[in-house]
């Protein structure tokens, strides 16, 4: 079909040229086609010159939610050092820097297009509608790329004839390169977004509640194998970390709760709350800045987005796929709020009926208390070899169960002497009216303490929201906030097991907040800085690091590490010793060779964040055995009970090597001296929906400290109830986990499935 058959039909052709010549030009029209995508070429560099114009359109569709331009660049040169760094601009023709030519003919200057489309004022003032009609979207890369025109990007995508203007930023070495585009539309964007929320959402709440049926079914399993014993129903049916149906005991504890919001105290979740206010407050004004500046000039390069999985909503060009894989941290915060709430709600009404039942088996006359004489006469029954000295199976055996006797013999070595059983009934009778209640036994029961769980839940959604700042805009200056969360994750899990002393909780959580957490944030926020270049290496520098050694050697060789790693022997001695080394060592080369910071670390950042997983493995992994691993004994029945107790294990590792798995492929390189283009070029599509790699990663690695924190919490609930006395499903013995640690004191033993 010529022009001259339809005048509505317009030819339009950009020539790029170093030189005067004359133009032989033979044109054909034809339809445009109507498939979802087609491919065109643009060939630039060696002889054709640096610079490359195609003109392209999008069809008057009104479904069209997305446009995007797929490139990938075919180098003469085989040599992945020699591949030159491309520029491609996308505009539409009736842009300034380019109308005119379009509209009167003419020849394109390269040098006058490229000033044009980078010449876009910035300003944070109301936007100036003649400066975004000259805004392209643009990036770098030297392999692959894509470029996403949306109904909220500027320019807004539209129906018409655009311009793709590529050239080569290499002004040494430009070989010949072909760019293969193709051009792909998207529409029902609104059904793809929603689906994806829903399955992170859901997703995560459905795999958080299947792990805690499988939980359910363990303890329903072990307890039906438990039954064939005569114990009592209040020492079997302590389910840790269940989430169940709320009853009235439930409401009455979120009573106690809200009342207790209204008179916070200094404490890790309300000081966590507290400063993720101000984080929020500020963080997002940084980042958004940096998007600011990304959509007013159109500059891909500013933020580093996996541009090959960008799917941004139909008004404001935000990725929402990234921001919406955050969720899982937010519904795994609910959950183990949830979980420490129920555990929490359980252990408190548990100890009350512990208490009440003992009690009861221990008032014989039913006179409602009882006298030193009714408390000498419950020893002696018991003392049947008549020598003040009864043995925890001859009391089973007057009395049908331990409780009384666990409750009694705090340093569990499976005895009871007369005088114990006298400074008992003191210790008891704080009022001294010579008689115990039972209300003065539930003083003597100290309660669980479950506020660090508390803090992790406000951790997570914290992590949540830092990851969504960084992933508004991502790049090295704002990964920071993405590690924000992180390490007071790792450090509230290195704390979850740590017995807080009565009073000094307070003082202690604030000084983790004023000497710890906050001088890490201004550390990593200055180190950022440096690590990207912004200052020299100067005094100023040296000040910093030499200071930051000196902050960093004060927490190491201080009481900080006494208490979360008390290492008695000369095996706990020699770890604890290596594990400061090694700390120290690691921030006084990374400050004093800042260039190893950057190549070993990937940054400040990650540089705190590393060291503070390094010591929650070493302090959570000893933690563990202390207090638990070591009560288990080597019988068959009890490795077989911690197995299927502990089932849901199985699912926490395999989640954490898939989620490990996800995060080694990297869908973007956020590191100093990493170039925009660098980032581009390892880009990867979307595998699952509008979900790339590190997407699922964020799913994976919320599951994964959601388990984790759960495995925390049962430990945590099993130390309390053997500190009460209460002894633990398929556990033969009993052993002192408070003070002695280390020690194996183990008590007489209870008959066993």
């Amino acid at each position: 079909m010529g022009a001259e058959a339809n005048p509505n039909v317009r030819i339009a052709s950009l020539v790029a040229t170093n030189y005067a010549a004359t133009v032989h030009m033979n044109a054909k029209v034809r339809p445009m086609p109507k498939q979802h995508k087609y491919r065109f070429h643009l060939r630039y560099g060696g002889g054709r010159g640096r610079e490359a114009v195609h003109t392209f359109q999008i069809p008057d569709i009104s479904s069209i939610d997305l446009w995007r331009l797929k490139m990938t660049a075919q180098h003469s040169s085989s040599n992945p050092k020699d591949f030159p760094t491309s520029r491609v601009f996308i505009f539409p023709e009736s842009s300034p820097c380019i109308a005119s030519i379009i509209n009167d003919g003419g020849c394109v200057d390269a040098v006058l297009l490229h000033t044009c489309l980078k010449s876009v004022h910035v300003s944070f003032r109301s936007p100036d509608p003649e400066e975004n009609v000259k805004v392209a979207l643009h990036l770098t890369f030297q392999t692959h790329a894509q470029l996403t025109l949306s109904r909220g990007s500027i320019p807004a995508i539209q129906a018409g004839n655009w311009v793709l203007f590529a050239t080569c930023m290499n002004f040494d070495n430009c070989p010949a390169t072909t760019l293969q585009v193709e051009a792909v539309r998207e529409s029902n964007l609104w059904w793809k977004l929603a689906a994806g929320a829903g399955i992170v959402i859901l997703g995560t709440l459905i795999a958080l509640l299947s792990v805690n049926a499988i939980y359910v079914f363990a303890y329903s399993l072990l307890n039906w194998c438990h039954e064939h014993h005569d114990r009592p129903s209040h020492e079997k049916n302590l389910w840790p970390v269940v989430i169940g149906m709320c009853g009235s005991e439930h409401w009455q504890m979120l009573l106690w709760k809200l009342q207790g919001v209204r008179q916070p105290l200094p404490f890790f979740p309300t000081l966590l709350t507290l400063m993720l206010g101000v984080f929020l407050a500020t963080t997002a004004q940084f980042v958004m800045t940096h998007y600011g500046l990304m959509t007013r000039t159109g500059n891909r390069d500013i933020c580093f987005y996996n541009e090959m999985c960008y799917y941004p909503g139909k008004y404001l060009d935000l990725p929402w796929n990234h921001i919406f894989s955050n969720f899982a941290y937010v519904v795994a915060a609910f959950n183990i709020v949830l979980q420490a709430f129920f555990a929490e709600t359980r252990c408190y009404f548990f100890s009350r009926r512990s208490i009440q039942a003992l009690f009861n088996d221990m008032d014989l006359k039913r006179k409602g208390f009882l006298t030193r004489d009714d408390w000498r006469e419950l020893f002696l029954k018991a003392d049947l070899r008549e020598n003040n000295n009864i043995s925890r199976q001859e009391w089973v055996d007057t009395y049908t169960n331990a409780t009384g006797f666990d409750f009694i013999d705090e340093n569990n070595d499976g005895f009871l002497e007369l005088w114990e059983w006298e400074a008992a009934f003191r210790r008891i009778d704080q009022d001294h009216r010579q008689s115990i209640k039972e209300d003065d036994m539930e003083k003597l029961v100290r309660d669980i303490d479950l506020r660090a769980f508390y803090a992790i839940g406000v951790a997570f959604l914290g992590e949540g929201v830092g990851s969504m700042c960084y992933h508004l805009c991502p790049s090295v200056e704002t990964f920071q906030f993405d590690t924000c969360f992180m390490i007071p994750i790792a450090n509230l899990f290195t704390l979850a097991l740590v017995d807080w002393e009565e009073g000094s909780d307070s003082i202690s959580a604030v000084k983790y907040f004023g000497y710890i957490l906050t001088p890490i944030w201004l550390v990593n926020f200055i180190g950022t800085w440096y690590d990207i270049q912004v200052f020299p290496i100067g005094i100023l520098y040296w000040i910093y690091a030499f200071r930051v050694i000196a902050w960093f050697a004060s927490l190491v060789f201080g009481g900080s590490m006494n208490r979360l790693f008390p290492a008695p022997g000369a095996c706990g001695h020699f770890a604890k010793t290596m594990l400061q080394l090694c700390l120290i060592i690691a921030i006084s080369v990374s400050f004093l060779i800042p260039q190893l910071r950057g190549h070993i670390f990937s940054g400040t950042a990650n540089l705190f964040l590393m060291l503070s997983v390094l010591v929650m493995i070493f302090v959570v992994g000893r933690q563990l055995y202390v207090k638990d691993i070591a009560y288990m004994s080597c019988s068959f029945r009890e490795v077989g009970g911690r197995l299927i107790k502990n089932s849901y294990a199985a699912v926490l590792c395999g989640v954490a090597v898939m989620a490990v798995i996800c995060f080694g492929q990297k869908v973007v390189i956020v590191e100093p001296n990493t170039t925009p283009a660098q980032s581009h070029d390892v880009n990867q599509e979307c595998v699952f929906g509008i979900f790339d790699l590190h997407d699922v990663w964020h799913l994976l690695s919320a599951l994964a400290l959601s388990l984790f924190a759960m495995l925390l919490l049962d430990v945590r609930v099993n130390s309390w109830a053997r500190r009460l006395g209460i002894r633990i499903l398929f556990e033969d013995a009993i052993r002192s986990d408070s003070s002695d640690e280390g020690k194996d004191s183990s008590g007489g033993e209870e008959p066993c499935f």
